[in-house]
């Protein structure tokens, strides 16, 4: 509710790291009886989420959907989570990360690095692979984040009574 009011105060976009797709519904349905649309909120790390029709949903009620942790060794599940999206109509509320370069506190060295440029060198020429237009890759490297992130407020509609 903090994060709804802040939102109304500030036209910031809220990311909620929900990864649980009933969670993510619960957050958009908690915004909504504060007064602002599921399009105040991006869903990071969606990706955990295994049923699909839970991303359709979020998506349906106007919510950004984050697949996040793009990496070299799941590329190909991206490309269907993205291919799922596109196929249903929600392309536009699609966003995509790397969450690369990860530290994990107490392993040597920090741990296993990842790379920063999978997205780019992997994850978009399997895009294309899979019939993925250049305005639709635009779409989802530059329209959709600039979206996202624009401040504005997104108010819910006041519901007739």
């Amino acid at each position: 509710r903090g994060a709804a009011r802040a939102h109304l105060s500030s036209g910031l976009t809220i990311a909620a790291h929900s990864g649980d797709g009933r969670a993510a519904l619960e957050e958009i349905a908690l915004l909504e009886d504060e007064g602002v649309s599921g399009a105040a909120l991006i869903w990071v790390h969606a990706q955990n989420e295994s049923d699909p029709t839970l991303h359709w949903r979020a998506a349906e009620s106007g919510a950004w959907v984050e697949f996040d942790h793009i990496s070299p060794s799941d590329v190909e599940r991206h490309v269907e989570l993205v291919l799922g999206m596109k196929t249903r109509g929600y392309l536009h509320r699609v966003l995509v990360s790397h969450d690369a370069g990860w530290y994990e506190v107490g392993q040597p060295d920090g741990g296993q690095f990842r790379p920063y440029d999978t997205l780019f060198t992997q994850f978009i020429p399997a895009l294309r692979q899979n019939g993925f237009t250049e305005e639709e890759v635009s779409l989802l490297l530059v329209a959709n984040p600039r979206d996202a992130f624009t401040l504005r407020v997104r108010a819910e509609r006041p519901r007739s009574l």
